[in-house]
């Protein structure tokens, strides 16, 4: 008989200031996006909060008292363990249970059978396929120009080396080439609304970004494969679309990497006083 979760069993998982943490982000609802693959029998989620996350849960070896979470935050890199994975457990849990409630116990023997041979009965967040992670870096050169380079991929984060490419074959559901050992495959990879969102934002700007360069993009030069120059008209619907995704900033002039976005609107930059 598989074993299921209950939100007992998950906060023996945890401390309990970890586990309170990830309670709370479960019910302000800040999973995202949860979807079963029942071929590598895993779960798929983001959590968003002060940037949004990509959890993922291997149960294979459930029925032996032990789940594999995997989170891209940076406590989870330092302790492999974080909120994120609590709250995307509750929320898994709780599709499981609204599962088994789905199923036909018109007799006890039936019901007993339905359990021992758990399946997910809800298709809306049953899939085959894999979610692409995804990391946006942007990069604000001297001259004030805003640079995107977009790394995807599965276990590993490949540098988009033709960026209009990708946004097209990803928008037109066709495959598209990064190594020898991978490819991204419709049929086998999916990627998040919420990235399909900005992706259409920039597919509808290349047009206005070339002329904002005063250059013509001409597929067989050098020019602009990895990055994407964004135009002004864009910038602040862009900036708000990559609030909750994975995102590095950086300056041309400092070192500095910023991992989170946050946009303050009707406020003045400067604010001053005058006394006598």
């Amino acid at each position: 008989m598989r074993q299921k979760l209950t939100h007992a069993k998950i906060k023996q998982l945890f401390s309990p200031k970890i586990y309170e943490r990830g309670l709370q982000y479960y019910y302000l609802g800040y999973v995202h996006g949860l979807s079963f693959n029942k071929n590598s029998d895993a779960w798929f989620a983001e959590v968003e909060g002060t940037s949004s996350y990509y959890v993922e849960v291997d149960m294979n070896k459930i029925d032996q008292g032990t789940i594999k979470p995997y989170c891209e935050c940076p406590n989870f890199s330092i302790y492999h363990t974080c909120k994120h994975i609590v709250a995307v457990l509750l929320e898994i849990c709780d599709r499981e249970e609204e599962a088994v409630k789905t199923m036909n116990c018109s007799s006890a023997e039936h019901f007993i059978q339905n359990v021992s041979q758990y399946e997910l009965h809800d298709t809306s967040y049953v899939v085959d396929k894999i979610p692409m992670k995804i990391t946006y870096e942007i990069n604000v050169a001297y001259t004030g120009k805003i640079w995107l380079q977009i790394k995807t991929g599965i276990n590993h984060l490949y540098v988009v080396h033709q960026i209009r490419d990708l946004l097209y074959h990803a928008l037109h559901g066709e495959e598209h080439f990064f190594t020898k050992k991978f490819s991204y495959r419709p049929e086998d990879h999916y990627f998040l609304q919420q990235d399909k969102a900005v992706f259409e934002l920039l597919q509808s700007s290349i047009q206005t970004g070339d002329l904002y360069t005063d250059r013509r993009y001409d597929p067989g030069n050098a020019y602009d494969r990895r990055h994407l120059l964004i135009s002004p008209s864009i910038l602040q619907l862009l900036l708000e679309k990559l609030q909750k995704r994975t995102v590095l900033l950086t300056e041309s002039n400092d070192e500095q990497v910023y991992t989170s976005i946050q946009i303050e609107t009707d406020k003045l930059p400067l604010q001053f006083s005058i006394k006598d």
